[in-house]
């Protein structure tokens, strides 16, 4: 059967489901509270019903983030049919995948983060979620309206804003296992009708959920953001905000340990491999002693501004928004993942002007600085009208410069510095949609957008970061301490691409509608360091059909159904390897060729007055259907195929029928509150909790390794007496232990195989049990 005929099949039974008649309870009161419930988002920059928009959203609100004790991106992904969030290598690897277009060190590219509609460069996992009205995943292809970067779906967290109130906020404070305690809360103020102010801060420690048995924690966590807005509206047609958020994140090493190498059991002729579920390691060793600064340090600045005028009061707006982001971030990381004293030749000395100690190629510190400058204008017709129309122009330069902060002498001799990266995006768009009559709608939405990529290579001279005192003692071929290190290569590229997305919604009636959809998405290509065995790869392409239903008939509050078809072209995969100066280092290659087929469904139903059912469920059907990897011809037919252009190596590469790493094939949650009194006290009480269900993943194209099915409990009950709540959460309450990570990896310890060093992998653990409780006051 295929997955065209699945589409289509899927989008006829939407219909005949949304077109029966409702039951007699959806009639009167219960259909009216139904529609009352209904949650606005901002999915195509303006606000909008959840349930009226032709594209698949789904929200998650602050009072659901609060109940559920929801505490960054990748717990909330569990809720989110066709969205997993990977944090295999803590805070600095965010790995978001929506519906299967998957990565395996670096997502950036495919998934766009944004702040109230404005792009959110770097890592959002630190963001204060209490000072968010909500969480958008927005999927599918979302380049026409976002732009770079949102290649199969965007994540839109719309902040609070003051309301009519003089004052009102929120303060509360968690406490749990392993050293968890966090300290939050927001303040808006209303001074008049022209000017208001927010300010928000969060202040966050966590010991950590698991021992390095070579010493200290692993996953430890400390954060404190503080933000600010302003929000002046000097005419009654125009109004201006602008809002700061500063952050600064201190966390120890991940948890991550590499499986034994001896308990590969496949392709042991070639180099080795693990074909089944991979196991957690027993224990967990890591050499944090021999990093400079292990684990992670960042501080980080963004302000966002945004105007909007709506001119002269005719309905036609004028809306600017602009965004600025300043990071520095330092990562120590052991890279042998096992604690490993990994030598290739012999120990070496790091040479600072104050510090000489021993160092491995795979103790890693370093250091690098972004930023990034984003403008954009739109101007609207009135979204009365029966047509509507928008127009507008997008311009963002970003920078990432790796820092000479902590240059290192190894057994291989000094490190050489990273490339900076300078991009400049140019974007002009437009959009028209036009009601057909009172039920149907259509729309076309376009972008035209150039990136320009630059990657210069850096030098330093050695005299720079060596004491002089020491130049006597070091080898002959560096005595001269005005060596030169790396180079000034400049590489440039461009890519332009025009991204459409064309909708139809019919609306049956006031409580159901479907809808269509067909749109494309990318993702420029770049360059890799020019010691990786491949130095540039090409832009991804994605094309995507949908269909969809929405409703809320039959007693519920939502029922949203959709199918896709997705069409992904060049696929980009990360693989690591060994770099000129010894240590492990990350490239990106295209794969091929991708088809994604996949449903989803998410509800939220009252069944009684006091008790709440809410549940999703998605499915995927990833299939590579074109592409060769050199690895896999490796694994297959061994050294000879380091060499693609080998006698037979193509044909043993071929990965075609291969499962995409890192995507799961089901992905379900369901939930429960049921809310009740005790005798005839003023206090409502309440008890619920939530079952979570992934699929096992690949590690990688070989689809061999894989990481076992996860099914997760989460446990809560709590009070609720005016505005003062509490509530005791217990998340993972059975303790499932299925690896949440899987990286392929080498043994770097271990002898070689006879076609290259030895296959191991290194695994993150599942996020410990954990009980806690909270309180929350609100005004």
């Amino acid at each position: 059967m295929s997955k065209t005929f699945l589409l289509a099949g899927t989008a006829a039974m939407a219909f005949t489901f949304m077109s029966a008649p409702a039951s007699a309870q959806d009639d009167g009161e219960v259909e009216a509270e139904s529609r009352q419930n209904v949650i606005t988002v901002t999915a195509r920059k303006t606000e909008e019903s959840i349930q009226d928009i032709p594209i698949s959203v789904s929200a998650i609100g602050a009072d659901a983030i609060s109940e559920q004790a929801i505490t960054n991106i990748a717990e909330l992904s569990d809720f989110v049919p066709g969205f997993q969030q990977q944090q295999a290598f803590g805070r600095d690897g965010d790995r978001p995948v929506i519906r299967g277009t998957s990565n395996i060190l670096i997502s950036e590219g495919k998934v766009g983060i944004f702040v109230d509609g404005v792009p959110f460069f770097g890592d959002s996992s630190s963001l204060d979620l209490t000072s968010f009205e909500r969480v958008e995943i927005i999927k599918g292809p979302q380049s026409a309206v976002f732009g770079r970067g949102t290649l199969s779906g965007a994540i839109n967290y719309v902040t609070r804003k003051p309301g009519d109130e003089p004052v009102s906020g929120q303060i509360s404070g968690e406490f749990g296992e392993h050293g968890y305690a966090q300290g939050a809360g927001f303040v808006n103020v209303r001074v008049n009708d022209m000017l208001a102010f927010s300010a928000n801060a969060k202040i966050s420690t966590f010991d950590g959920d698991y021992e390095n048995a070579l010493g200290g924690d692993l996953n430890g966590r400390e954060t404190s953001t503080f933000g600010g807005a302003v929000f002046f509206d000097p005419f009654e047609d125009l109004s201006i905000s602008a809002r700061y958020i500063t952050a600064e994140d201190e966390d120890t090493h991940f948890a991550i340990a590499l499986t034994d190498s001896a308990d590969n059991n496949c392709y042991l002729d070639t180099r080795g491999y693990y074909c089944g579920t991979v196991s957690m390691p027993s224990e967990i060793e890591l050499n944090t002693d021999n990093l400079l600064h292990p684990g992670l340090y960042r501080e980080s600045d963004r302000g966002f501004l945004s105007a909007d005028w709506d001119i002269m009061g005719s309905g036609y707006s004028l809306t600017y928004q602009a965004g600025v982001t300043e990071i520095y971030e330092r990562t120590g990381t052991d890279q042998t993942y096992n604690g490993d004293e990994a030598f290739f030749i012999g120990p070496a000395c790091v040479f600072f002007i104050t510090n000489c100690d021993t160092v491995s190629p795979f103790n890693d510190t370093g250091a690098s600085q972004r930023t990034a400058f984003t403008n954009e204008v739109r101007l609207s017709s009135p979204s009365t009208d029966a047509f509507r129309w928008r127009i507008g122009a997008y311009t963002s330069r970003e920078q990432r410069k790796p820092l000479a902060e902590f240059i290192e002498f190894t057994e291989f001799g000094p490190d050489s510095l990273s490339d900076i990266t300078e991009i400049d995006n140019v974007a002009f768009f437009g959009g028209v949609e036009y009601d057909v009559n009172d039920q149907l709608t259509v729309g076309l939405e376009i972008r035209q957008a150039e990136d320009d990529i630059k990657s210069m290579g850096q030098q330093y001279v050695l005299s720079q970061y060596v004491d002089p005192s020491v130049v006597a003692g070091l080898p002959a071929f560096i005595k001269n301490p005005n060596q030169v290190v790396g180079s000034t290569d400049v590489r440039e590229a461009s890519f332009e691409f025009t991204a459409p997305r064309l909708t139809v919604d019919y609306r049956i009636d006031n409580d159901a509608m479907i809808y269509g959809q067909y749109a494309e998405g990318n993702s420029p290509g770049g360059f890799n360091n020019l010691d990786a065995p491949q130095t540039t790869y090409e832009e991804e392409k994605l094309k995507s059909f949908e269909v969809g239903a929405k409703t809320s008939k039959f007693g519920f509050d939502r029922l949203n159904v959709s199918a896709f078809f997705n069409q992904f072209e060049n696929q980009v995969l990360t693989n690591t390897y060994t770099t000129g100066a010894g240590g492990v280092d990350s490239y990106r290659a295209n794969i091929g060729e991708t088809e994604i087929f996949g449903i989803e469904v998410e509800f939220v139903k009252a069944l009684t007055d006091d008790l709440t059912v809410y549940g999703s469920y998605g499915y995927l059907d990833a299939e590579i259907t074109e592409g060769v990897d050199r690895d896999h011809a490796i694994l297959l037919a061994g050294a000879a195929c380091n060499d693609l252009a080998a006698a037979g190596c193509a044909e043993a590469g071929d990965i075609s029928g291969k499962t995409p790493p890192l995507v799961s094939d089901h992905q379900a949650a369901i939930g429960t509150r049921y809310d009740f009194d005790i005798g005839s006290s003023d206090v409502d009480y309440y008890i619920g909790g939530d079952l979570t269900y992934r699929s096992s993943f690949y590690a990688q194209v070989h689809n061999e390794a894989e990481t076992g099915d996860a099914t997760r409990v989460n446990l809560r009950a709590g009070a609720e007496f005016g505005n003062i709540s509490f509530q005791i959460w217990g998340k993972n309450v059975f303790e499932d232990d299925t690896v949440s990570g899987i990286l392929r990896y080498v043994d770097f310890n271990a002898p070689a195989s006879p076609a290259g060093s030895t296959r191991a992998f290194g695994v993150t653990p599942a996020p410990a049990s954990q009980w806690g409780a909270t309180a929350t006051l609100r005004f």
